[in-house]
């Protein structure tokens, strides 16, 4: 708890040094925090795939359509978390599936200062057993355990990434850039899906975005729409 908490000092003292950096962070994370919600449930959708999903509007090839919706509606609901949660609009009642759940949990954090904590599919065993463990009266420190650990690695990823956006701000490319293995992307974004600004000054160097989780598909098989 002490190092979470000297390391969220530090990203408060960075935060407003570095807004368009960390902007970028946060657009580059929403793509994670759907990649892996929607994964521990089930979705077959790849890293690179739900990033091209999201942001060219395309269809993967041989992925069902259920797995393109909930890769849409995740991300349009971080969004919608992040929105709230600057407005610190209090909030109606709502359904407790786990992914709601999730999505709450990372509200209370952004609202906090913290970055949103995502649970990722080679944590699945460890999130799973903490929740049976919670459910069934034996105490919440196995799931307390894991979601720290996650938010120290958050938090971490997140002042590397601002370090270096103050250090060396102009040799930055844009979180658009497709991680390394993703297939090419459709000249001018096209397909309307969610394309990152193109009057937004660069604020995202290639050598600090997380890689796609290992194991995940170098590529994707694409029909392209129209």
């Amino acid at each position: 708890m002490q190092q979470i908490a000297i390391k969220k000092a530090e990203l408060d003292r960075l935060r407003p040094l570095a807004p368009a950096g960390l902007a970028r962070l946060e657009h580059y994370y929403d793509f994670e925090l759907t990649y892996t919600s929607n994964a521990i449930e089930g979705n077959t959708l790849s890293a690179a795939e739900t990033m091209l999903v999201i942001e060219n509007g395309i269809t993967i090839g041989g992925k069902p359509l259920k797995d393109h919706l909930e890769a849409i509606d995740h991300y349009d609901a971080i969004r919608y978390v992040r929105e709230i949660a600057g407005r610190g609009t209090p909030l109606a009642e709502i359904d407790t599936a786990p992914c709601t759940a999730r999505l709450l949990m990372n509200l209370l954090l952004i609202r906090g200062g913290y970055p949103p904590v995502s649970v990722r599919p080679e944590d699945r065993l460890s999130y799973v057993r903490g929740l049976q463990q919670a459910q069934a009266g034996h105490g919440t420190e196995t799931f307390e355990r894991l979601l720290y650990e996650r938010l120290d690695t958050i938090l971490g990823k997140y002042l590397s990434a601002l370090d270096e956006a103050l250090a060396a701000p102009r040799q930055w490319v844009s979180v658009c850039s497709p991680p390394p293995g993703s297939p090419p992307r459709r000249p001018g974004g096209g397909g309307g899906g969610r394309r990152c600004g193109g009057s937004a000054p660069p604020s995202w160097r290639a050598s600090s975005v997380p890689r796609v989780p290992r194991g995940s598909p170098s590529g994707a098989s694409v029909v392209r729409p129209g």
